[in-house]
């Protein structure tokens, strides 16, 4: 735990939090105005008039009049299943659906059932919700600490080693308690502009590594890997203020064992969230034991960095008051050691655990199918490579005002994420009652909030299609501005932590690859496949060919 007289260390070495201000939040809305909502008016006890602005485009654009009767939540239609294992066995053997095509499932449930199902599997029952005014309606009462459900197997795991279950994982106060110094670090502008010089450092050094290993027809082998290396760099030189070194061609056994845990733990987690839970009754099998050896490295590689940076805190001061004062901006770590002076090295490990390992597979899923999409629709690559060429050289460097100036390209990122999907949805647990498409649902009924709604020609004209102009026309702007429509980074007070840090990543990425690199694709189509994220169901294999 740092003392408490050095938590500001402003003595004879100044360092200074770049503009931390307190309280560090501010309370904002957490449903913009501009969405649409429905007119409600109530009638009686058990009735109530809708007056509904609809915003599917093949439906009428006029409000719709609904007069409906709340109905119990016993109504919510759904899949009847088996005793205790629901329609479990629709996902295995024989079923009609997959675990790894879950996406597909939901989709064929909506149509099937409607704007609201219910479904159990093993013993757990969910309501799936996907129209955007029912989303907008969760999120209204879901109050300044949502809960959610758990990820069990990472409860397991730091319950197993007798360290704090996570932010991801904690609720109420205490989630609220530990986030608060995060949004600072990654969600305010002029805090984020500070990570921009590094984070185009290592977009550049991955188009030097592409350049290296690519094959004399241009294939960039197993290139998701190569990217989870770039997205691993990128967080390691921002939040840890170091080089890992997964960049380098040749990699060292540490930066080797970095990389091989971090997708173990992916692996890992998913396969023991979705398979038969038998770490919970003391059988521990292969996958358990890769998914800990995983994450007892990288709680240790944290750890490191965090001495570390104590020490060298320390160090400055206990500096000779006589000498020059040091004034500079604090580092990523710094800062979130002094914002969180009250908690151990520990806990802090555990927080940079959160933060890196979230981001790894999210971040890296998200490009390689954007890279994917502008290879298959090269007159939209080439639309954005003209963009970048108009704002920027070779030799300038990557500014904010850059890449604000890069409409088409963000479009395409958008329009990727729509097509694939980060992330198949959401969770809320309410602690009242709600109505939701005219159902009475009850306190405590966890809640999937999809993501779907955007691969759904319900809600997007033609969503087979990748046209990222869909973003930038005013017509259908209308549709897909609704924030509630597609939820790459969540929703609400407990969206994505890295949204706006991942989202400066992939602009630099893309800025730096397409002045380099044309990409073309020669294989077969891929598809989605779920696990905890999207990934690509066959592997990345672009060619990838000098622009000059």
């Amino acid at each position: 735990m740092i003392p408490a007289s050095r938590r500001c260390l402003l003595c004879s070495n100044q360092l200074r939090l770049s503009s931390v201000s307190y309280p560090l939040l501010r309370r904002r809305s957490a449903v913009p105005a501009e969405a649409p909502s429905p007119a409600v008016a109530s009638v009686g006890n058990d009735q109530t008039v809708l007056e509904v602005p609809s915003i599917c485009p093949v439906s009428s654009t006029k409000k719709r009049h609904v007069v409906t009767n709340v109905k119990p939540y016993e109504e919510v239609p759904g899949p009847k299943g088996l005793p205790f294992i629901g329609s479990l066995l629709d996902y295995m053997g024989n079923g009609p659906y997959s675990m790894e095509k879950m996406h597909l499932a939901t989709i064929d449930r909506f149509r099937q059932y409607g704007p609201v199902y219910k479904e159990t599997l093993a013993g757990i029952t969910h309501l799936h919700i996907i129209e955007p005014d029912d989303v907008k309606e969760l999120l209204r009462h879901e109050g300044p600490n949502p809960r959610r459900i758990t990820l069990d197997p990472m409860v397991a795991y730091r319950k197993l080693r007798n360290r704090n279950i996570g932010m991801s994982n904690l609720q109420g106060d205490e989630w609220r308690r530990l986030r608060q110094p995060f949004n600072h670090l990654l969600f305010k502008p002029d805090q984020l502009n500070t990570y921009l010089p590094k984070t185009e450092k290592c977009a550049e050094d991955f188009c030097q590594l592409v350049k290296n290993i690519r094959t004399p027809d241009g294939e960039v082998p197993d290139f998701i890997r190569q990217i989870q290396r770039w997205t691993l760099e990128t967080l390691g030189s921002v939040v840890l203020d170091s080089r890992i070194g997964c960049m380098d061609q040749n990699l060292s056994p540490q930066a080797e064992r970095v990389i091989t845990s971090a997708i173990h733990f992916f692996n890992g987690l998913g396969d023991l969230i979705y398979g038969l839970p038998l770490y919970k009754i003391g059988i521990y099998n292969e996958t358990w034991k890769k998914f800990v050896a995983a994450q007892d490295f990288f709680f240790e590689f944290m750890l490191s960095y965090v001495h570390d940076t104590i020490n060298s805190m320390s160090r400055e001061f206990r500096a000779p008051s006589d000498s020059q004062p040091l004034v500079r901006e604090a580092n990523f770590l710094e800062t979130l050691l002094v914002t969180h002076s009250n908690v151990g090295p520990e806990m802090i490990s555990d927080l940079l655990n959160d933060l890196l390992l979230g981001a790894i597979d999210t971040t890296s899923s998200t490009f390689s199918f954007i890279i994917y999409n502008l290879a298959k629709n090269p007159e939209c690559q080439e639309k954005v490579y003209e963009e970048i060429s108009r704002v920027l050289s070779p030799d300038e460097p990557v500014t904010p005002e850059v890449l604000q100036m890069l409409p088409y390209l963000k479009a395409c990122v958008k329009e990727s994420a729509r097509l694939f999907p980060t992330i198949d949805g959401t969770s809320r647990i309410l602690d009242k009652n709600i109505t939701l498409s005219g159902y009475n649902i009850p306190a405590n009924s966890i809640i999937r909030i999809h993501a779907v709604a955007g691969m759904m020609s319900e809600y997007v004209p033609e969503p087979e299609k990748f046209q990222p102009e869909r973003w930038l026309r005013a017509a259908d702007r209308s549709i897909l501005a609704n924030p509630y429509l597609t939820i790459t980074f969540g929703v609400g007070f407990r969206g994505c932590l890295g949204k706006r840090f991942a989202e400066q990543q992939i602009h630099t990425g893309l800025v730096k690859l397409l002045q380099n690199f044309r990409f073309e694709w020669h294989r077969e189509d891929i598809s989605l496949d779920f696990k905890i994220t999207s990934r690509p169901s066959s592997p990345m294999q672009p060619k990838v060919f000098d622009r000059s």
